[in-house]
């Protein structure tokens, strides 16, 4: 019923507002109810005279907009309940001109707080001049701390330039607050007489107030020079910063000199920013400046300008990049090795490969990474030229960053690698067509799992050509390159590898294949085979598995990957629950020991079905798994 009625009152209030003939009829009709004890009404009231505020503002309509904030000016009285004169007034500071001025001035004396704070808001708000000699003569008789702060911060938020000398006054003020308010006034405020103005209250201001001046001046578009330079020279190092930073757009010549000093500060975060700045100009010699400092800075420094130098991508740095790889200091070579990343082109060629290649390991990282990202076409042709000068660690380390980069011919070159003799330029080959090789390479790399004797080159190769498959667009080509390299394995060992790659290329036909190794006469083959249809990634071999589990003796290695591999299966999405519920109950009847029975309970705890859950209620009273299935059955329900 409340809905009902909240809602009657609103239909009524939009009514009302429908039969209004103008946004100054609307104020009129709906003003009363803004103070009405029902919520549904005020509401109504409010949304209907900003609505009309927002008619009546549109272009062209000045006369519309002014009876509107007539209409609203007529209400302000104090006659009239305070919640209407709060909400008219806030409606003439977003509709509101000249023609409100007066009232608003007026309400700055209210007694009413909330009704006070409208009103300079308000003022502070309007588009006419005269609403600022109404701020300013406010402040002028202003006694209380908040009512001064507030008539402060709406003068700075008008930016208004005759209020200066009366926000000075208020800016030595013993209140820290009133102080605080009119210096940052100032500072908003910020021509060339509100500067002096805080230039002038700094020389009285007690200490703990000079910062804040320093920082109102660094904020003011009007200091100059002449007042920028000193505070460069000294003090709190941020202002110390700041004012570099201003000093650099007033006096650009002046600002050189200060900032190559400042580069040998014996202040960390002044001489950090004075790097900053010079390696930032557009000037060519303090560029220069800034960038031939850099070797004789400390440590910490080193590490900073080699960041802004790959932040600022300045090229003319790399010189110095090159010596810092070489610092005794940790941080120092990781900040060179990825500024070269950004900033280095092919010259940084063997600096990066020295570290990728003789590096720790989170220098080994950073090279990577930089030489990855490095845009230069000319250092492909350098990797190219280095990753075949042999098997000595840079050249290991150009095979590594062409698999990082891939550049055009890279899968191509890497497989041409991958046939050397010498095995460090093998084994690095191979590694990188793990991540980069594309189906031109599979057969070669198959080839080598089916005809090599060396266990070491065919794992390497069968990593590789397994992702190579995992990857191809065609699984049905990589499965015939798969059968035609099993059918060239020189020995069981190397068929038994190729078996295991058929997962990498999943279909009926794999798993056929793979059913099929497993009726090999010799075990190892017969091993892969179990082993690859246990990391089956598909619930097609669930049944295989069954079968298998079903005829193997409960001790024998067999029985126990195939129970494993059906209880992984289990989890699979994709098939059915009635699929999934069927392949664990015959697991359940072929299961031999509790222990495969435990792993399938797990699996049916994980099955949303609810046919696991009764599945589970049945083995609770199992005597060897029961405790396992009340868990799974409690986890359930959770």
């Amino acid at each position: 019923m409340r809905n009902i009625a909240a809602l009657a009152i609103v239909l009524a209030a939009t009514l009302a507002t429908a039969r209004a003939e103008s946004p100054a009829e609307t104020v009129a009709a709906t003003a009363k109810d803004l103070a009405s004890d029902q919520l549904a009404e005020r509401l109504a009231a409010r949304d209907a005279i900003q609505n009309a505020g927002s008619q009546a503002s549109r272009p062209g309509a000045e006369a519309e907009r002014a009876a509107y904030a007539r209409a609203c000016l007529g209400f302000l009285a104090p006659s009239n309940p305070q919640p209407a004169r709060v909400w008219l007034t806030r409606m003439l500071g977003l509709f509101g001109g000249e023609e409100s001025v007066p009232a608003l001035a007026g309400l700055l004396g209210d007694s009413d707080a909330e009704l006070r704070d409208a009103a300079r808001r308000a003022l502070q708000a309007n588009p006419s001049p005269k609403a600022s000699d109404a701020l300013r003569a406010a402040l002028g008789s202003a006694k209380d701390a908040v009512t001064i702060r507030g008539l402060l911060d709406g003068l700075a938020y008008r930016r208004d330039a005759g209020a200066v000398d009366a926000i000075a006054k208020r800016s030595t003020d013993p209140n820290p607050e009133i102080a605080s308010a009119a210096i940052l006034a100032l500072g908003k405020i910020g021509n060339a007489r509100a500067v002096a103005a805080l230039v002038a209250a700094k020389g009285r201001a007690p200490e703990a107030t000079k910062r804040a001046i320093d920082a109102a001046i660094l904020d003011a578009p009007g200091a100059d020079a002449k007042i920028l330079g000193p505070m460069a020279d000294g003090g709190d190092p941020t202002i110390r910063s700041g004012a570099l930073a201003r000093l650099m757009q007033a006096d650009p010549a002046a600002a050189k000199v200060k900032v190559i000093a400042a580069i040998k500060d014996r202040d960390a975060d002044v001489a950090a920013a004075a790097i900053r700045l010079g390696i930032d100009s557009q000037d060519a010699a303090l560029r220069k400046s800034a960038i031939d400092a850099i070797p004789a800075l400390a440590p910490g420094l080193q590490a900073t300008a080699a960041t802004i130098v790959g932040e600022t991508g300045a090229k003319e740095a790399v010189p110095a990049l090159k010596a810092l790889v070489k610092s005794g200091d940790g941080a120092v070579r990781i900040a060179a090795i990825t500024a070269l990343g950004k900033a280095g082109a092919a010259d940084a060629t063997e600096p990066l490969l020295d570290r990728l290649a003789n590096g720790d390991k989170e220098e080994q990282s950073a090279a990577e990474r930089s030489l990855a990202v490095m845009r230069d076409p000319a250092l492909d042709a350098r990797l190219f030229q280095s990753a075949k000068a042999g098997s000595d660690p840079m050249a290991l380390a150009a095979v590594r960053a062409l698999a990082s980069r891939n550049p055009a011919g890279t899968s191509a070159a890497l497989g041409e690698l991958a046939r050397a003799s010498d095995p460090s330029v093998r084994d690095a080959a191979l590694d990188g067509l793990k991540a980069v090789g594309t189906a031109t390479e599979l057969k070669p790399l198959l080839e080598i799992v089916a005809t090599s004797g060396d266990a070491k080159a065919r794992a390497r190769a069968q990593a590789a050509a397994g992702a190579i498959a995992s990857r191809s667009p065609d699984p049905s080509a990589a499965l015939e390159a798969i059968r035609a390299a099993m059918a060239r394995a020189i020995s069981p060992a190397n068929r038994a590898e190729l078996v295991g790659m058929l997962a990498a290329a999943p279909s009926p036909a794999a798993l056929d294949e793979a059913v099929r190794a497993f009726a090999d006469p010799d075990q190892g083959v017969r091993d892969a085979a179990i082993r690859t249809l246990a990391a089956w990634p598909e619930f097609s071999a669930g049944q295989p598995l069954l079968e298998i589990a079903r005829e193997a003796p409960s001790d024998a290695k067999h029985y126990v990957l195939a129970m494993r591999g059906i209880a992984k299966i289990l989890g699979i999405d994709g098939p059915s629950g009635k699929q999934r519920i069927a392949l664990a109950k015959d697991a359940l009847a072929a299961a031999k020991r509790p222990d495969e029975k435990r792993l399938i309970i797990a699996a049916l705890g994980s099955m949303k079905a609810g046919e696991a859950g009764k599945l589970l209620e049945e083995l609770s009273g199992d005597p060897d798994v029961g405790a396992e299935a009340k868990a799974a059955l409690a986890k359930r329900k959770k």
